[in-house]
């Protein structure tokens, strides 16, 4: 019994002395401070406390002289939103409502709310009395915002609509006292027919109806509504029309409305034109000369291919494209300028005009199209812009006037047959970035003397300078790796080819069938030596 009281009073003592090991002092727990920390609208805080990991109590102080429980230091979840400012996602109009949204702080809570319709935002218009040439208005309130017509500022009554009709001329001795304009532009040649437009807004001059005068106009108005574009084919092979006049109220020609007036000497296109549509002249043979207004933006494909009695054509500034063929065959049309608006030359745009001596190409043209000026056999020179990076295939295919070609720097290329058979042509320099010269190329330039091909070209086209039978010497760039098929076919005078690079690169160039039949004995000089014409080394 006795031992058994001692072994409990030892482990009460070894009890005892552990406690007194691990927290002997107050002054001596090991304290984890932890920082005051807000509740918020769905995490708890907590107070400032200090927490001793050896005994686990908790204390309200450093000192730990203030002991409390865990509870003690947890502040409960307010459950309440730290919202953010407003933030308008679409703005209230006078006809929608907008949105806006704000976001909680603490946990991302997105919240949206709508906002009231807006107010109109108006501008008065004061009444304007119809005349006979303008439709006149109501005195009314336009919103600027959603675009609707209302009697009064309040916008209590909308208007469907607020134009007056357009008033009725006042004729007096054929001529209008009002505007001025004669009865006969005002009516136009009776007998001519009209045609309502889609929207119902104005009218189209759509052909002769009953009208048998070879001198016609065009009315103005029709039917109380301004008459403002010519049909497709209106007058297409009306081949009895002498000449016609078209008001100002005319904003566009379209496709084959005057083709085949054959018969047709003059014509007066009007400022107020913007478009002229493929076919639009075409093959009005008799037709001398026509000014292009200013506003005139397109000329179509055929416009005025085969008027063969054009003499001269002033395209004007803001033309940017000038379709295929739209000059084609004009035959008497001696000189020509494309403005800097046009960005390119349709294909066959100005093929077989055989007496254009001179043209102008504007420095915006980017591209030249396939015989562009093929046939045009009184062309003696050409300046090709720098804006353009390529001429087409056949651009100045048999232009046997032409002496002397600049080409400017831009051109990337030359199109197969571009100067074919130009006999007259004595001298060309092609620019550093052309880097493929098309087959026949500049085959048949009997005249020319000499080439050099810039360092950027790899392929000499097929047939590229056969029958340059006054060609005597050529400078061939060490890049060069194939020679198409009768590529210098004969050139006859042929005595010299240059070669950049060395005899071993000259022999390993792929030379098509016949490249050099028919040339002189020429020799061929490389880097590191001289081969002959059958290139054996000299």
């Amino acid at each position: 019994m006795k031992n058994k009281i001692a072994l409990i009073l030892i482990l009460i003592l070894l009890v005892a002395l552990c406690a007194f090991a691990a927290c002997e002092d107050p002054h001596e727990h090991d304290l984890q401070h932890f920082e005051a920390k807000d509740p918020t609208c769905v995490k708890e805080g907590n107070i400032e406390y200090w927490y001793c990991a050896g005994c686990g109590k908790y204390f309200a102080d450093e000192a730990a002289g203030t002991e409390i429980t865990k509870e003690k230091t947890v502040l409960a979840a307010t459950g309440e939103h730290d919202w953010s400012e407003w933030v308008i996602d679409s703005e209230s109009s006078c006809t929608i409502g907008g949105m806006r949204h704000r976001v909680c702080n603490d946990c991302g809570e997105r919240q949206e709310e709508a906002l009231p319709i807006g107010e109109h935002d108006m501008t008065h218009v004061a009444a304007v009395g119809a005349t006979c040439i303008d439709e006149g208005n109501v005195e009314y309130w336009h919103c600027n915002i959603c675009g609707k017509n209302f009697a009064d500022q309040n916008a209590e009554e909308l208007l469907e609509d607020v134009s007056l009709p357009r008033g009725t001329h006042n004729i007096v001795n054929g001529k209008c006292t009002v505007c001025g304009i004669d009865e006969i532009f005002i009516k136009g040649t009776p007998g001519l027919q009209y045609t309502l437009n889609e929207e119902g807004t104005a009218y189209i001059a759509s052909g002769l109806g009953t009208a048998t005068d070879t001198d016609i106009v065009i009315a103005s108005e029709y039917n109380g509504l301004s008459v403002t574009s010519i049909g497709n084919n209106a007058f297409s092979q009306c081949d009895s029309l002498t000449s016609i006049i078209i008001p100002d109220s005319i904003t566009s020609i379209g496709s084959g409305a005057f083709f085949g007036c054959s018969s047709l000497t003059s014509i007066s296109i009007p400022e107020g034109v913007t478009s002229i549509g493929d076919y639009a002249f075409s093959d009005c043979s008799l037709l001398t000369s026509i000014s292009i207004p200013e506003g005139v933006t397109s000329i179509g494909d055929y416009a005025f291919f085969g008027c063969s009695s054009l003499t001269s054509i002033s395209i004007p500034e803001g033309v940017t494209s000038m379709g295929d063929y739209a000059f084609y065959d004009c035959s008497s049309l001696t000189s020509l300028t494309i403005p800097d608006s046009v960005t390119s030359i349709g294909d066959y745009a100005f093929s077989w005009c055989t007496s254009l001596e001179s043209i102008t190409i504007g420095g915006s043209v980017t591209s030249i199209g396939d015989s562009a000026f093929d046939g045009c056999d009184s062309l003696a020179s050409i300046t090709i812009p720098d804006s353009v990076t390529s001429i087409g295939v056949g651009a100045f295919y048999d232009c046997d006037s032409l002496e002397s070609v600049t080409i400017g720097n831009g051109v990337t290329s030359i199109g197969d047959y571009a100067f074919y058979y130009c006999s007259s042509l004595t001298s060309i320099s092609i620019p550093d970035g052309v880097t493929s010269i098309g087959s026949y190329a500049f085959s048949g330039c009997s005249s020319l003397a000499s080439i050099v091909i810039p360092d950027g070209v790899t392929s000499i086209g097929y047939g590229a300078f056969s029958g340059c039978s006054s060609l005597t010497s050529i400078n061939i760039p060490e890049g060069v790796t194939s020679i198409g098929d009768y590529a210098f076919s004969g050139c006859s005078s042929l005595t010299s080819i240059t070669f950049q690079g060395s005899m071993e690169q000259w022999k390993a160039i792929d030379k098509g069938s016949g490249w050099n039949s028919g040339t002189g004995s020429y020799t061929v000089t490389c880097t590191d030596g001289t081969l002959d014409k059958n290139g054996n080394q000299l």
